[in-house]
């Protein structure tokens, strides 16, 4: 049922898919999809918990690679799985609008979204313990999570100019160059 669902809302958009549509996809009667999902909503819920990719940063504990490839590799790894075609990212921007108009998907989307935060959050400790980070880790992950899922939406327009060197070039914003600040550079002249 999910796998049709999938299909469907990738075709169609969720809002114009019925359960009736997935059970018929899914070869399946009425009865048993609504045997498996009390409705949409619920339906919604399994497939995004189903379906939600999660960046791995367990990469950034190397301590052997400078903080800049770890981002390099970072923003490889999620301009890779982010969607990049047209119709995966309406469907995205469906659900997300799904969500946002059903209490119930909207705190379990929040839910994940924090989970999805902390994970990134702890995966990426290493990495903020050997390079300054413009903001606190936490806030630099939300920045970071926000700032692909801008740039996935602009690559659906202008897939030439959101290219995977830009989405590296965006999350090395968020470390502060390795160089001392002028500040920093004058105290230690000054001593």
């Amino acid at each position: 049922l999910l796998e049709a669902a999938g299909r469907l809302f990738h075709r169609d958009g969720l809002s114009a898919t019925s359960i009736e549509d997935i059970a018929d996809k899914a070869g399946v009667s009425v009865a048993a999809a609504y045997s498996n999902f009390a409705g949409k909503e619920e339906l919604f819920l399994s497939f995004v918990e189903r379906y939600r990719n999660v960046v791995d940063t367990r990469a950034f504990a190397d301590r052997s690679r400078p903080a800049d490839e770890h981002i390099q590799q970072f923003a490889d790894d999620v301009a890779e799985m982010l969607p990049s075609n047209p119709q995966d990212v309406a469907m995205d921007l469906e659900l997300k609008a799904f969500a946002l108009r059903n209490p119930r998907a909207r705190q379990a989307l929040a839910a994940s979204i924090v989970a999805e935060f902390t994970a990134l959050a702890e995966g990426a400790e290493d990495l903020a313990d050997g390079s300054r980070c413009r903001l606190r880790l936490l806030e630099t992950v939300i920045v970071g999570q926000a700032l692909a899922e801008g740039l996935t939406i602009l690559r659906a327009f202008v897939p030439e100019v959101v290219t995977r060197d830009l989405f590296e070039a965006a999350f090395g914003l968020l470390l502060v160059d390795p160089q001392p600040s002028q500040i920093e550079e004058a105290a230690r002249v000054a001593e």
